[in-house]
């Protein structure tokens, strides 16, 4: 919960986040205090309620949460806390890709951050343009090592881009609640793409000794 008596759970979170436990958490927030989940998203939610919520609906986002953990982005000792950033652990080993997912981390995290309508709307827009060069120079790389799971790859790529236009067209009604669930849809889409996906060819590329990928 958000308003607790000595520490609010933002603290909190961030002092789990920072012991290194990756445990999954739930917001809890009254609807005046749900533009604290914008601060809140890069520490790594599963997901968030607003008060008062019935029993059902904690029960489901927390089985949810346990279920499904969220990938955590990490941080180097010292860094700004309230910023997601690319650090070299994330490193796929292909310098082209690594410099890619830096400005996409940056795109994110500016995205985590905005306050109005018309720059959410503008840096999305961006984003999504980014995002579609990215993939296809994502492709062409994964062609060109023969990478056997290349279709698959394209073809998450493909749902992907379906899930950004229906996100696209949200922004239309944009408020806190929209904002808040486009953030949260960014920060797990982007562990999922760099941490997981992305590392799968990166370890087929090292076991071929491909000259473009070094770690």
């Amino acid at each position: 919960a958000y308003d607790l008596p000595t520490i609010n759970g933002l603290e909190i979170t961030k002092i789990i986040r920072e012991e290194g436990n990756n445990v999954p958490i739930v917001a809890y927030v009254h609807d005046k205090d749900k533009v604290e989940i914008k601060r809140w998203i890069p520490f790594g939610l599963s997901g968030y309620l607003i008060k008062p919520s019935k029993k059902s609906a904690i029960l489901s986002s927390v089985t949810k949460a346990i279920k499904n953990p969220v990938e955590i982005i990490r941080r180097n000792a010292g860094a700004d806390k309230s910023n997601i950033k690319w650090i070299e652990e994330y490193s796929v080993g292909n310098k082209e890709m690594d410099e890619q997912h830096k400005v996409l981390f940056t795109m994110v995290n500016d995205f985590l951050h905005q306050d109005s309508k018309e720059a959410a709307i503008l840096l999305f827009q961006d984003l999504t343009s980014y995002i579609d060069l990215h993939f296809e120079a994502e492709e062409n790389l994964l062609r060109q090592i023969n990478y056997p799971e290349t279709e698959r790859h394209i073809q998450s790529h493909g749902e992907l881009r379906e899930k950004f236009q229906l996100l696209q067209d949200k922004l239309d009604d944009y408020n806190a609640e929209v904002h808040n669930k486009i953030a949260m849809f960014l920060y797990t889409w982007l562990t999922q793409h760099i941490l997981k996906s992305d590392m799968e060819y990166t370890s087929y590329a090292l076991s071929i000794e491909e000259e473009s990928f070094k770690k």
